[in-house]
Formats: structure tokens, C-alpha cells, sequence
């Protein structure tokens, strides 16, 4: 009788486990439309299977969608079913389980039942990442578990999510005049100086870094294959990295002049310095630039295609 019970009831989490993860494919093939101002959602086939009566919406994930409606944010499912009440200021994705929402100028997290697992007490919350949250209190940013327990002490001036094992952040400088940034890992170590003054996330496994006007790449290893050395540089895409040399300017977003080339893991220049502009790889295999006042589509042995 016991076996009987056990079998019945793995029977039953199986089919409750399979319901869920057919309705949540089902609703991440649902998109968004926007009919007089309003938003709804089609299927695949083009049918409107949500009216449009919702202010603004997100994207459904993990079976289910933050709409807003009369000003506030809840949650509902693939049949448009109001699923998690619209009592928030603010809702953002389902992401490992967890979505945050804000009232007022406070951020919390709740599951998909709608409990409140994190207090909706903190300053800033930006949802779970490879097990991790990163949010902000008291001034600082730090990091919790899916215990909702300080793993990463709120101590850093910003501080982003966790990808490919490791977080950028930033910290103030010894003399409390400016702030610099680095790296650290999952258990709050320091994998580099915080010495830069920008970093970006990994991005196949290198990340671009700036120091004194000059950029390079760390690997995952925390070891430089491409030193600080070109004036500007873009994530690494489909195996290479746009790169130039020549630019001035003391912000990266707003450098001008300089050439344009593109670069492998190892340094070594794939398609030569000849561009005015150029920007990351597709998954197409093209990539953007500009030479002589045109905009022209290359691929990745830097010929010209359509």
C-alpha cells in the first residue's frame, strides 16, 4: 500500500512538473501587440489569445507576465488569467524562480504564488543570477542566496549580476575621490584591482576593460591575452572584437577618430584598420561599419557583403 502511494503520488509530480513546463513554453511563444495604445498578446499563428487592455506589459517568462493595469503592476498567465494580484508600483521578469517588484521606491522579491520571499525594503534589487542577487541597502550594494542570507556584503558603490561565475562592481578609491571597478567572484573575493575605470561582462569567456583612456580583455582565467593597449573596444562577438586605434576623446562612449579593425582571443589582428566605425558580429556572421562616409556589411575575412 505504501509502494502504491509513493508510485501515485511521483505519478502526480509528474504530470503537475510537465503541465508547467508545457504552459511556460507556451507562454514564452506568446508576443506582444500594442492595438490603441493598449497592450495584448498572439500566439504564433497571429491570434490574439490576451486582449489588449494593459497599459504596458513584459515579455512572459517562467509561464508567466507583468502587465499593468489602472496604474499597477501584477502578473498573469498564458490565458490571461490574473494570477499574482496588481498591487506594485513596478514588476519586472520571473527569473530563477523570483520576480522583484517595487512599492514606492522599495524593491522586494516574490515567487510565483505571489509571496513575498525578500522584504520589499531595500533600495534596489536586480533579481537572481546564477544563484545570486545583487541588491542595494544602506548606500552599498551586495549579494544574498536563494536563502535570502548576505553572502557578499553590502559594500560596493554599484554592482551588476553575476555571469560566466564572476560580477563587475565599483568601489571608492583609498581617498575617497573617485571610484574605480573590478571583478569578484562568488564568495566575495577580489579577482582583480579594482583599478579600471570601466569593465563589461563576459562575453565568450572575455571581458573588455579600460584603464588610463586605453583598453583590453581579460579571460576567464583572470589572465590579460590582450593588454591594454587600443584606444576603444567592443564585447567580443562570434569569435572576434572590434577594436581601434587612434581615437581621442576621454570617455569611451563619446571617442572620436582612430581606425577601426577587428581582433581574435589571442590578439591577433583578423581584419585590418581601415574602418571609421565598426561594430560587433552577428549571429548572421556580418558585422557593421563605415569607410569613406558608407555604411557597408563585412564578414568575418572582411569582405564586403550584402
Amino acid at each position: 500500500m505504501l509502494q502504491s502511494k509513493s508510485v501515485n503520488k511521483s505519478i502526480l509530480l509528474f504530470v503537475i512538473t510537465s503541465f508547467l513546463l508545457f504552459n511556460s513554453g507556451f507562454a514564452q511563444s506568446l508576443t506582444r501587440f500594442e492595438k490603441k495604445g493598449k497592450q495584448g498578446f498572439k500566439n504564433e499563428a497571429g491570434k490574439v489569445v490576451i486582449e489588449p487592455i494593459y497599459q504596458d506589459a513584459y515579455l512572459f517568462r517562467e509561464g508567466l507576465a507583468a502587465v499593468k493595469l489602472n496604474d499597477r503592476w501584477g502578473y498573469i498567465d498564458s490565458t490571461g488569467k490574473e494570477v499574482i494580484p496588481f498591487n506594485y508600483n513596478a514588476a519586472y521578469y520571473f527569473k530563477e524562480g523570483l520576480a522583484v517588484v517595487k512599492i514606492g521606491y522599495k524593491a522586494g522579491l516574490i515567487d510565483h504564488a505571489g509571496k513575498v520571499v525578500l522584504p520589499i525594503e531595500y533600495d534596489d534589487v536586480l533579481g537572481f543570477s546564477e544563484g545570486l542577487c545583487c541588491l542595494r541597502k544602506n548606500g552599498g550594494y551586495g549579494y544574498i542566496n536563494k536563502a535570502m542570507e548576505v553572502v557578499i556584503p553590502f559594500q560596493y558603490l554599484t554592482a551588476y549580476s553575476f555571469s560566466s561565475g564572476y560580477a563587475r562592481a565599483t568601489k571608492m578609491t583609498e581617498d575617497r575621490v573617485d571610484w574605480r571597478a573590478g571583478f569578484i567572484n562568488k564568495a566575495g573575493k577580489e579577482m582583480t584591482p579594482f583599478e579600471y575605470k570601466s569593465t563589461s561582462d563576459f562575453a565568450e569567456g572575455m571581458a573588455l576593460v579600460e584603464k588610463d583612456s586605453k583598453v583590453g580583455y581579460y579571460d576567464l582565467d583572470f589572465k590579460m591575452p590582450i593588454p591594454i593597449q587600443y584606444d576603444n573596444g567592443r564585447s567580443f562577438s562570434q569569435g572576434l572584437a572590434a577594436v581601434n586605434k587612434g581615437a581621442t576623446g576621454t570617455e569611451s562612449w563619446s571617442k572620436k577618430g582612430g581606425k577601426w579593425g577587428f581582433i581574435d582571443k589571442t590578439g591577433a589582428v583578423i581584419i585590418p584598420f581601415i574602418y571609421d566605425e565598426a561594430f560587433s558580429f552577428q549571429e548572421n556572421g556580418k558585422a557593421s561599419v563605415k569607410k569613406d562616409g558608407k555604411s557597408l556589411n563585412i564578414n568575418q575575412r572582411g569582405e564586403i557583403v550584402q
